[in-house]
């Protein structure tokens, strides 16, 4: 046991799960949290606006495998970085939310408040994995230690912890000492279904591989490559996925995402017999779209389910458990004839040969005005390398550039993922050079989502954080 005020527990916890940067706006319901933290050798990241912080944690804390942590003041300090946690909800990106709060039995209309103390919980518990209240002080190792392991374990996610003002001024109290979270890890695969997917897998004479976030999570990136390679199987990712195979890659057979299935990925789809999905969650657009438009056997691995399910049109196996097992499994059994092996390279040099026509399309586009976003694409693909990081905002150019960037591993290409957010590109940026300071940043971003967040381009400029921001300005929102 210790004696600990509630910023003392907050500090021991960062120390303790090894956080090393914290992003925040402080406030008089925080103020103490960062008094504490002065003395630490934690760095702290002032920002402009909550939201920005909330989106510069999330994307720190998805690159550096890590939590990322934002503290910010009660009421509308923390209301507005709601869309923030909301998208780091979709993206299954780990992230502490820490806020202050009313006071235990506030009256309504109290200073950052409105009529029930608890608002601010009930707002973000759809949001996020877990959203609680701390009205006890000796609770308060113990939310923080579950809430880390929350926001680790299964699928990763934000985790909102709200402090009660008194709490947060009480006097020091005996509290149990801070233990670190233990990460839950999924189960083993059941046996029967993992070799009823090789046998199939085996079987198959136009398999396609489909990669999600899944995969990056469980940090299984290599492992998915070496089993394509070894079946000269074609892989398409998820866009929030791009990097897991390199885009330069022979196999990678481009991505889909929630708004749809491009053109050059469609010609996979329709023409492979088997599919196997690494990483998806159930129940979602993107297997929603697999089941759609993919073959009638189709093998769902990382999914909550386990066990084959058929109807009319598909046959279906569910794969739930350790991805990395998996993997490790199909790699050392799956066993497909060198005839077989040829069959689906047509699909990925068409991808191949569209991708060579929309660069010659792109550079005959120099002289338009204003300039065009494929014009734009093709000039960065030749100013920056595969080291590169860049942070695309909810912009009319993505298509251009997911198709035209060099994109080399996961983490290279951050996007704005199926929530949306539009502004996210620079504070993405900051939080991305901030964790990965040996690469170039690139921040492509229209004059709208600019204007959203550039109060915190002067953070930039006082942490020193080198990135370069690319603003295609139409002058207008448009679609």
């Amino acid at each position: 046991m210790v004696r600990r005020t509630a910023a003392g527990i907050v500090v021991d916890a960062l120390r303790a799960e090894g956080i090393k940067v914290v992003f925040g706006m402080s406030g008089g319901h925080v103020m103490p949290i960062f008094d504490a933290l002065l003395d630490t050798d934690i760095r702290i990241v002032n920002v402009c606006h909550e939201g920005n912080g909330a989106t510069m944690a999330e994307t720190y804390g998805r690159l550096t495998k890590t939590t990322g942590v934002c503290i910010f003041t009660a009421g509308p300090g923390a209301t507005n970085s709601v869309s923030a946690v909301a998208h780091a909800y979709s993206v299954n990106s780990p992230l502490i939310h820490i806020t202050g709060s009313l006071p235990t039995g506030a009256r309504k209309e109290a200073m950052h408040g409105v009529d029930r103390p608890s608002f601010l919980a009930e707002i973000f518990a759809p949001v996020t994995k877990w959203s609680i209240r701390v009205e006890v002080i000796e609770e308060l190792p113990h939310v923080l230690q579950e809430a880390f392991s929350v926001a680790k374990s299964g699928w990763p996610g934000p985790v909102h912890v709200d402090i009660a003002l008194d709490i947060i001024n009480a006097e020091k109290a005996i509290v149990p000492e801070y233990q670190i979270s233990q990460r839950t890890l999924p189960l083993a695969p059941d046996s029967s279904s993992l070799n009823r997917a090789v046998s199939l897998f085996s079987g198959a004479e136009r398999p396609l591989i489909y990669a999600s976030r899944g995969v990056g999570i469980q940090g299984i990136g290599e492992q998915l490559i070496q089993l394509a390679e070894k079946t000269q199987t074609p892989v398409v990712t998820h866009a929030n996925s791009m990097g897991l195979v390199p885009t330069h890659h022979p196999l990678w057979g481009g991505y889909l995402d929630s708004w749809g299935i491009p053109l050059v990925t469609t010609q996979l789809l329709d023409s492979c017999d088997f599919l196997l999905s690494v990483g998806a969650k159930d129940e979602t657009e993107e297997i929603a779209l697999l089941k759609q438009k993919g073959p009638k056997s189709i093998v769902l691995a990382g999914t909550d389910r386990t066990g084959p399910l058929a109807n009319k049109e598909k046959q279906l196996l569910y794969l739930s458990g350790n991805l990395k097992t998996i993997l490790k499994e199909l790699l050392n059994k799956v066993r497909r004839d060198d005839d077989k092996k040829v069959s689906m390279r047509k699909s990925v040099n068409d991808l191949r040969d569209f991708r060579a026509k929309l660069e010659s399309k792109a550079r005959s586009l120099a002289a338009e005005e204003p300039i065009h976003p494929a014009y734009v694409a093709c000039q960065l693909a030749q100013l920056f390398d595969q080291e590169t990081i860049f942070t695309v905002d909810s912009t009319d150019s993505f298509r251009w550039l997911s198709l035209m960037l060099p994109v080399k591993g996961i983490g290279s290409f951050i996007q704005f993922g199926s929530y949306g957010c539009m502004g996210l590109g620079l504070p993405a940026g900051i939080g991305a050079s901030l964790a990965r300071p040996d690469c170039r940043v690139c921040v492509v971003t229209g004059d709208g989502g600019f204007l959203m967040a550039c109060s915190d381009f002067g953070t930039a400029v006082v942490e020193k954080i080198p990135i370069l921001v690319v603003v295609l300005n139409n002058q207008k929102h448009g679609m």
